[in-house]
Order: structure tokens, then sequence, then C-alpha cells
């Protein structure tokens, strides 16, 4: 009878409350049945937890979630993080260093066996290739398939930028 939303997110919260000890939290696709802002902030929740020294491991698939964990090692590493923090509604506890995150990504190789392969981790994130290059095709073909650009299709900050 609830909603998508309170039936994916319900489970961790009462887990969280409760007095039950564990060693590690697992959530498959923390992003299920999420809208983008809501994954944004499943993601604040889940750097909030591991900067609680709780032990997650997650599966995803979601970019959006694997965005916002790579702009909080940004804003863990940048220098005017004091101003950006300010502006963004941020504080310390809200960023994560890339020691304290691991990725993987499991590939299919023709031979029907999965490797599983740590994902390269810079200041600036996690390369993530299967997502940059599914996400460079898909703007390619935006572009390409774009009749032409009206100036009221514009951003109102590009417009500014450009005049």
């Amino acid at each position: 009878m609830a909603s998508s939303v309170v039936a994916e997110i319900s489970p961790v919260l009462l887990l969280l409350k409760s007095n039950i000890s564990f060693n590690a939290l697992i959530i498959e696709e923390p992003e299920a049945h999420l809208h983008p802002r809501l994954q944004v902030e499943m993601a604040k929740l889940i750097v909030l937890l591991v900067n609680n020294d709780i032990p997650i491991w997650i599966t995803t698939h979601s970019d959006t979630i694997l965005q916002h964990i790579n702009n909080m090692i940004k804003l863990h590493n940048n220098k005017e993080k004091e101003s950006l923090f300010e502006e963004y509604g941020y504080d310390g506890f809200s960023t994560i260093d890339t020691e304290r995150v691991n990725m993987y990504q499991f590939s299919c190789k023709e031979s029907g066996i999965t490797e599983i392969a740590p994902l390269e981790s810079t200041k600036y994130g996690f390369v993530v290739p299967t997502f940059n290059n599914a996400l460079e095709s898909i703007t390619e073909e935006i572009v390409a398939f774009q009749e032409e650009i009206t100036c009221a299709a514009l951003p109102s900050k590009l417009k500014a930028e450009l005049y």
C-alpha cells in the first residue's frame, strides 16, 4: 500500500533507528524507484553513514549517486571548500575522502566469466568508463538530433553569458 519510495527507504531507516548490531549495511540498487533529486539525498545519506564509520556496500546503476559521491570527493579536496560549504549548504562531514571509498566494475567477458576490476580513484573521484561512455553517446545523439538551438531553449544562466 506504500509508495515505492517509502517501500525502498523504510527498511534502511528502521535498521538505523533500531538497536540491532550489524557489521555492514548492504544495499542493492539504493536508487530504485527514486527521482534523481532523491537519489542525491540517498547518496548524501550513504556518505554520512560512511563518515560515521558504518561500512556500506552498494550496487548501483545510478550515475546520479556516483556523481554525488564524486562531487563530495572533489569538494573534500577543493581549496575553496569553506566558501563552497556556505554556498551549497554542505559541511566537512558531507564530504568524503577517496581513502574511505572503493569502487569496482563488474564486466562480462566474451568467455562468459565476470571480471571484477577496481575503478581508478583520483582527487576528482572515480572514473567509471561504462557510465561515461554511455552518457557521452547519449549527449552526442542529443546534439546530432537537435535541429536548431534557439535562445528560448537555452538556460537563463547561459543566455546571460552569451549576451
